[in-house]
C-alpha cells in the first residue's frame, strides 16, 4: 500500500497496520487504543472486552483500506434505493455496456462524456430531432453536459436554438429549431448607462436648488443625478419640473406622472450631543432610537394601479448604485408616459366612437317615431273605412224594413255619422311631423339612453 499523504490517513494506516500485528505494547499504547476507538465508529475496526482483556480486530472495510489506502466504494444513493430485480432466463436482455477492466472493488469508473461535436452531428444526421430512448441516469446526464456545453460555448448555428425535453424522466427528446428561442422574446435588453457630467455650467432648474428630504452630505450628488436625469429627459421630448415636498413631475403631452426622490433612512441608536446639557464623569447616557440618513438615494414612482407588477423603486444597493440604474428610470419614465397617452388617445377613439354610434341611433329612433306614427294612424284610417262601410250598410237593411219610418231620424245620423269616420272625405289624412321626447325615443334605442352616450 502506498503511504498516505493527508496526514489523517497516515495516522489511519498507522492505527490499522497496529491492530493487524496483533496490538503489541498495549500497556503503553493507550493513543492507539483510543484511535482504534474512532475507528471502529467508522467500521474499520472491532474492538471488544469479552475475555476480560482489551483486544482489537480488523474488519473486512479495515483490511481493505489497509490493502489500498482508501475506503471501500460506496454504491449511489440510487442504486442502494432500487434493489436489482432477478429477471426471467427466457426474456432476451438487451446489451449491456462493457464494463472497465480491472478491480471491481477499485475506485468508481470515469463518467460517461459524450462531447458538443457528437450531439450536432447526431442532429444533423436525424434531421434535427433526436430521441433517445429511456436513457440510464448516467447517459443522461452526459447528454445534459453536452447540451449545455453547446449552449455555453455558442455552437448553436446562427438563426436557430437548441430545445430539449425529458429532463429527469421518460424519452429524452432534443431538438434544434430555426428562429430565436421562445422565452429570449422576453428578454428586455438593459438601456445604456446614461453618464454623469463631471463639471456642469448651467444647472437644469430641477436641479438648481438643494432638495428636501436629503442629508447635506448627499445634497451635491443628487443635484448631479437631477441634472443628468432631467437633461436626458428633455432630449426625449419630456419636461421635468419640481412637484410638492420631494415630488418630481415629468410632463408629456397633457399627461404626467410623479415621481418621488428621497433619500432612505436607518433607525439607529444614537447617544445624544453633549451640548443638550452638562454631564458629569460618571453619568451614564442613554442611546435613543432615532431615524438618521443612510446615503442611500431612492427614486419611487406614484403607485398607479395599471402599472400594477412593473418595478417602481430604484436606489442604491450593495451590487450598485443609482447613477446604474438611471437609464432604467427614465425607460421607465418614457414606458408610463407613453402608455398613459396611448390610453388617453384610445380612450379618445373610444368617445368618439361611441358618441358617433349614439348620434346614428339617435337618427335612426327619430325616423322610427315618426314611421311608428304614421303606422299608428294608417291603421286607425283603415279601421274607420271599416266602419263607416258596415255603417252604411247597416243603414241600406234598416231603411228597407217594415219600420223604416219609424227610424228615418235614426238613420239620418248613422249616415252622417258614417261620412264623418270616413278617411276618404278628409284631406289631412298624413299625420304632421312633431319633435319627439326623450321618454318617446326610448323605446327605438334599445341599449342606448336619449339622455346621452354616457347615460344609462
Amino acid at each position: 500500500m502506498d503511504e498516505p499523504k493527508d496526514a489523517a490517513h497516515r495516522e489511519t494506516a498507522r492505527c490499522l497496520r497496529w491492530v493487524a500485528a496483533g496490538c503489541p505494547d498495549q500497556d503503553s499504547g493507550n493513543a492507539q487504543k483510543v484511535s482504534a476507538r474512532s475507528l471502529q465508529s467508522r467500521g474499520l475496526v472491532e474492538v471488544s472486552r469479552r475475555t476480560g482483556s482489551w483486544h482489537a480486530t480488523l474488519t473486512e472495510d479495515g483490511q481493505y483500506y489497509l490493502d489500498h489506502g482508501h475506503h471501500r466504494p460506496q454504491p449511489s444513493r440510487r442504486e442502494a434505493r432500487q434493489p436489482k430485480r432477478e429477471r426471467p432466463a427466457d426474456i432476451e436482455q438487451p446489451p449491456m455496456a462493457k464494463e472497465p477492466a480491472g478491480d471491481q472493488e477499485g475506485p468508481p469508473s470515469a463518467l460517461l462524456e459524450i462531447s458538443a461535436t457528437d450531439l450536432l452531428e447526431r442532429l444533423r444526421s436525424e434531421g434535427g430531432r433526436l430521441t433517445v430512448v429511456d436513457p440510464s441516469p448516467d447517459e443522461r446526464a452526459a447528454w445534459r453536459r453536452a447540451i449545455d456545453t453547446v449552449r455555453r460555448e455558442g455552437l448553436v448555428p446562427e438563426g436557430q436554438h437548441l430545445r430539449h425535453q425529458g429532463r429527469d424522466c421518460g424519452h429524452l427528446v432534443i431538438e434544434i429549431r430555426d428562429g430565436p428561442h421562445p422565452q429570449m422574446a422576453a428578454v428586455r435588453s438593459r438601456p445604456e448607462r446614461l453618464p454623469l457630467p463631471e463639471t456642469v455650467k448651467s444647472w437644469h432648474p430641477l436641479a438648481d436648488a438643494d432638495f428636501e428630504g436629503i442629508s447635506d452630505d448627499q445634497q451635491p450628488r443628487a443635484r448631479r443625478l437631477l441634472h443628468t436625469l432631467a437633461t436626458a429627459a428633455e432630449k426625449d421630448g419630456l419636461t421635468a419640473a419640481r412637484g410638492e415636498g420631494q415630488a418630481i413631475v415629468f410632463q408629456l403631452e397633457d399627461q404626467n406622472i410623479g415621481l418621488r426622490f428621497y433619500e432612505e433612512l436607518d433607525v439607529r441608536d444614537v447617544v445624544p450631543d453633549e451640548a443638550d446639557g452638562k454631564r458629569y464623569a460618571w453619568q451614564r447616557v442613554r442611546p435613543v432610537r432615532q431615524e438618521v440618513p443612510s446615503g442611500r438615494l431612492c427614486m419611487q414612482f406614484d403607485h398607479d394601479w395599471q402599472f400594477s407588477g412593473r418595478r417602481r423603486n430604484f436606489a442604491d444597493r450593495k451590487r450598485w448604485r443609482l447613477e446604474d440604474r438611471l437609464a432604467d428610470v427614465l425607460a421607465e419614465v418614457r414606458f408610463r408616459l407613453g402608455e398613459q397617452v396611448s390610453r388617453q388617445q384610445t380612450a379618445e377613439r373610444e368617445k368618439q366612437d361611441r358618441e358617433r354610434a349614439w348620434q346614428q341611433a339617435m337618427e335612426k329612433a327619430r325616423a322610427d317615431f315618426h314611421e311608428s306614427r304614421r303606422v299608428a294612424a294608417l291603421e286607425r284610417q283603415l279601421a274607420d273605412l271599416d266602419r263607416s262601410t258596415r255603417i252604411r250598410a247597416y243603414c241600406d237593411k234598416l231603411e228597407v224594413a217594415e219600420n223604416a219610418a219609424a227610424t228615418a231620424e235614426w238613420i239620418a245620423w248613422a249616415r252622417s255619422y258614417a261620412d264623418r269616420l270616413d278617411p276618404r272625405r278628409r284631406a289631412d289624412l298624413m299625420p304632421p311631423d312633431v319633435e319627439p321626447r326623450p321618454e318617446d325615443l326610448k323605446p327605438f334605442l334599445g341599449r342606448w339612453s336619449p339622455y346621452g352616450p354616457a347615460a344609462r
